[in-house]
C-alpha cells in the first residue's frame, strides 16, 4: 500500500513540475506585480485561477526540457477571467509585444489580473 501512495504522489509531483515554475513570473507582461498568482489562486502549486489554466491548456510550449508561456498576440486577445477586459489590457500589453528579457510594458500600477474576474482596470465615466 505505501508503494502505490508513494507513486500517486510522486505522479502529482511530476504534475506539478510541469505547470508551477517560478520562472514562468517573468514569461508574461508585468508578471511580477502578482508573482505565481499570475497563474494560480493561492501561490505556485496552488489551483490554477482562470489565466493559468487557459496558459496551461493552449499556452504552454516545450523548449528543450522546460515549458513556456507562449505569450504573444492571441493569448493578449483573450479574456481568460471573462471580466470583459482581454489579458493584454489587464497586463499593460493589449497587442502581446512583450517577450521575455524585455522591460515590462505599461505602468505597473495599472495591472489587473487576468485571472481574477474581480480585479478589472480602473475606469472613468
Amino acid at each position: 500500500m505505501k508503494k502505490i501512495y508513494f507513486i500517486f504522489l510522486l505522479a502529482i509531483i511530476i504534475n506539478l513540475d510541469i505547470y508551477s515554475r517560478s520562472y514562468r513570473v517573468n514569461q508574461i507582461p508585468n508578471g511580477n506585480k502578482f508573482s505565481c498568482n499570475s497563474c494560480h489562486t493561492n501561490g505556485g502549486g496552488t489551483a490554477l485561477n482562470d489565466f493559468g489554466n487557459l496558459v496551461r491548456k493552449d499556452f504552454l510550449v516545450q523548449e528543450g526540457s522546460q515549458f513556456n508561456v507562449a505569450w504573444g498576440p492571441l493569448l493578449a486577445s483573450l479574456d481568460a477571467d471573462n471580466d470583459g477586459v482581454t489579458n493584454g489590457q489587464e497586463l499593460q500589453d493589449p497587442f502581446g509585444l512583450f517577450s521575455f528579457g524585455q522591460e515590462n510594458p505599461g505602468n505597473i500600477d495599472l495591472v489587473t489580473s487576468a485571472g481574477n474576474p474581480q480585479s478589472v482596470p480602473f475606469t472613468t465615466l
